[in-house]
This record gives C-alpha cells, sequence and structure tokens, in this order.
C-alpha cells in the first residue's frame, strides 16, 4: 500500500515538474525560427518576442474593422522602424500597388524601452 502511495506521489511531482507555466510563444514566431530554437529560448526571450507580435505595431482606428492584429506578422515590417519616432508602414508594397491598408510601427526607442521592463522582470 505505501509503494502505491510513493508511486502515486512520485508521478504528480514529475507531472508538475513537467507542467511548469512556460510562457506560449505566439504562433507566428514560428515563421521566423526553428521549434528547437524555441525550445531553448528563455523566457524573457519569449515575451520580447510576444510584445513583438502583439505590441509593437498600432492599428489606427481606421483601419480596425479592416485589419486584424493577429494577422499581421509585424517581423518582416521592422526593418521599417525609425530611432525615435513612430512610423507609417503600407502592409501591401508591390512595383505595382501600395495598399491604403497601413499600420504604424513603435520606434526603436519605444521597444527598447518595452524589451528592457521584460528583462528588469527576469533579473
Amino acid at each position: 500500500m505505501k509503494l502505491n502511495y510513493l508511486i502515486v506521489l512520485l508521478m504528480y511531482f514529475v507531472f508538475s515538474l513537467n507542467a511548469q507555466d512556460k510562457i506560449k510563444i505566439d504562433n507566428r514566431a514560428y515563421n521566423h525560427y526553428t521549434i528547437e530554437e524555441i525550445k531553448q529560448m528563455p523566457d524573457s526571450k519569449i515575451e520580447k518576442l510576444n510584445f513583438l507580435f502583439n505590441e509593437s505595431f498600432i492599428i489606427p482606428e481606421q483601419m480596425k474593422n479592416k485589419i486584424k492584429k493577429e494577422e499581421i506578422d509585424v517581423y518582416s515590417y521592422s526593418v521599417f522602424r525609425k530611432e525615435n519616432e513612430r512610423v507609417e508602414v503600407s502592409l501591401t508594397i508591390t512595383k505595382e500597388i501600395v495598399s491604403k491598408e497601413y499600420i504604424i510601427l513603435l520606434s526603436y526607442k519605444e521597444m527598447d524601452e518595452a524589451y528592457q521592463k521584460i528583462d528588469e522582470k527576469y533579473k
């Protein structure tokens, strides 16, 4: 009887170790990182990526009925960020078409401030 109790207790302990709260990464990260790279990421990096994909841009009020935040993969638009000011970026740019739909990217300075706050949580 004691053995069964110990086995159940041991299984509970192992399960709880494996079920510890790992921060869920935004699915858009899988477009830019391998599963193995994501598994190796510290929580602070995952939080920064989640910030990038969810909070590093603004959908203007007039675009909110046309654009879904969860469908924007802002990773590729980051090349348009400016150091100290926000910038409007068209969502579709080709030789023939510049889309009327756009987002506003936070500046690098704003991104750095947000990333520093995330880093402070893990010190």
